[in-house]
């Protein structure tokens, strides 16, 4: 099952040339300074993208790329090859630690292989991608009481993905209350405390390290200060703040639960109900890892509830509970099949009526979703980005054009700001992207030819792509996250009058390249331009 899914992901990322994972154009385009150290010199996007990648996750892409291979190439290949397979055998694992069914273990593993290429997480090769084997390796050396392994494993978590490392350790901390004959009781042994005083300085070490990396762009937004700028309204560049139930319930990076797979809540949600009323053999098996999985999903809950309570400063919320759910469900799930096929053994009439309900679990995501979930984008202008691979590799370039947020990807080449890559979490860093986005929008409309080379000057643009749909009215308010931070009002406004801006006249003059979709400007032919030619 894993084999399978993982040949349809490659046949998906390697379909056409200039694909690349939509997440990659923030997290993974950077790594290319691995190959070549001159790319992006003195760029704040990339930068920021370094910096707030964990330092594992950094390490990972660093090794492969000192024997040549491309960061691209390899987040393509790794999700594929490595990660889903991974996940697969170890869910059966930590299924079979739990309850030593093969069968449900089987079917446990092959709904999780459906989970993570539904998502987008494990096909992006991002640090998001890594908690899903990271955490499974933790808890099967948690349920081994390997604890050494274990440690290593959530060492790990934290250095590719600190959510899941949060999570972790108050799983540990959780697993102190035992439970017995007797009831529920704290542990009486003294290496479990010892453990958790090694995880405790583990993590303090490593969130203390994360923290200082990013510092330089810090702080993160309060809730207060995010909740008045229109990029985390309903219709902005992180759609946040929503009002209703679907904010704490399924609303994407504030809600609890997971979008997706209904059939697989309610299979999941029937395990303690039929361990309630079911008569099997492994009734206090199946007892414990009811209560191993509730544990789990209580430290979700309550590093949820944290996160909301300390946004941003932790995150997002969803971040401590979407990935967690994903890994439950399907072990849940497949604890249900395990006792129908206990409940049902010696009832030789319907003992089919597993291996059905298991099957229909399995098929029935296939006839609503296409599994692998295509979430590639496409670089639609190989010829502007072969054109400025041949500039020099310091340039910086302007454009409220989308291929701002392809060019540094496929061109190799810093952009001053693009919508993709303006995340609004860090202060120092967004307000500097902000600013940027805000002077680029007055210097393109405006119809000042010294506006324009005050904006060349103070962020010392060397091309300027403008896109042919730039100056048509209606364009500008249809853009990704320029919307947000513009007076697009008085600028459709302005081209609805007929007036030109500045920039639009320099066209002829300028341009030093040309296709269907885009013109490029020498910034530095603005600089000398007789201002009669424009007027």
């Amino acid at each position: 099952m894993a084999a399978l899914y993982s040949v349809l992901a490659l046949r998906l990322a390697f379909r056409i040339p200039n694909l690349v994972q939509d997440d990659a154009r923030q997290h993974i385009f950077w790594m290319r300074r691995y190959l070549d150290p001159a790319l992006f010199p003195n760029d704040l996007i990339a930068n920021y993208f370094q910096a707030i990648g964990p330092a594992g996750y950094k390490a990972f892409y660093w090794i492969f790329a000192k024997f040549g291979v491309d960061p691209i190439l390899l987040g393509k290949l790794l999700p594929a090859i490595v990660l889903g397979p991974a996940c697969a055998y170890l869910c059966f694992r930590v299924f079979m630690e739990l309850l030593p069914d093969p069968r449900g273990a089987f079917f446990s593993s092959a709904l999780l292989c459906q989970v993570i290429w539904l998502k987008d997480d494990v096909i992006s090769a991002t640090p998001r991608a890594f908690p899903y084997p990271l955490f499974l390796l933790f808890l099967l050396f948690l349920l081994r009481r390997r604890l050494l392994l274990c440690l290593i494993a959530f060492a790990l978590e934290g250095l590719f993905f600190p959510p899941a490392m949060v999570v972790s350790i108050g799983i540990i901390f959780l697993c102190l209350i035992r439970k017995d004959d007797a009831g529920f009781h704290f542990s009486r042994e003294r290496i479990d405390y010892l453990f958790c005083a090694s995880a405790l300085v583990v993590a303090a070490s490593i969130l203390f390290n994360y923290a200082r990396s990013i510092a330089a762009f810090g702080p993160a937004f309060t809730a207060g200060e995010a909740r008045v700028l229109p990029e985390f309204g309903p219709t902005g560049r992180l759609p946040f703040f929503v009002s209703g139930y679907h904010f704490w319930l399924d609303w994407p990076w504030s809600g609890f639960f997971p979008l997706y797979f209904e059939t697989l809540y309610v299979a999941a949600a029937l395990f303690p109900l039929l361990w309630l009323i079911g008569k099997f053999s492994e009734r206090e098996r199946a007892g414990d890892a009811l209560l191993f999985l509730m544990r789990i999903v209580i430290v979700s809950f309550v590093c949820w509830s944290v996160a909301h309570a300390l946004l941003f400063k932790l995150y997002l919320p969803n971040r401590y509970s979407w990935w967690v759910l994903y890994i439950v469900e399907p072990i849940a799930a497949g604890m249900t099949i395990t006792l129908l096929f206990g409940m049902l053994a010696r009832f030789r009439s319907v003992r089919w009526l597993p291996y059905a309900a298991a099957l229909f679990l399995l098929i029935y995501p296939h006839w609503r979703t296409t599994i692998p979930q295509d979430t590639y984008v496409t670089g639609h202008s190989q010829g502007l980005y072969s054109f400025l691979q041949k500039q020099p590799k310091n340039c910086v370039i302007a454009t409220l054009s989308q291929e701002a947020d392809m060019i540094p990807t496929f061109a190799q080449r810093s952009v001053l700001a693009g919508a993709e890559t303006a995340s609004p979490f860090h202060q120092g860093y967004y307000r500097q992207i902000r600013e940027r986005g805000q002077d680029l929008v007055h210097a393109e409309y405006s119809s000042s030819l010294e506006d324009v080379r005050a904006f060349i000057r103070k962020y010392h643009v060397d091309l300027w792509i403008i896109d042919r749909r730039d100056f048509q009215p209606g364009y500008l308010s249809r853009t990704f996250w320029f919307k947000d931070i513009a007076d697009t009002a008085a600028i459709e406004e302005s081209l609805k009058r007929g007036e030109q801006p500045a920039l639009m006249k320099l066209v002829p003059v300028c341009n030093v390249y040309t296709s269907p979709r885009n013109v490029v400007l020498d910034a530095h032919r603005i600089e000398y331009v007789d201002p009669s030619l424009i007027e």
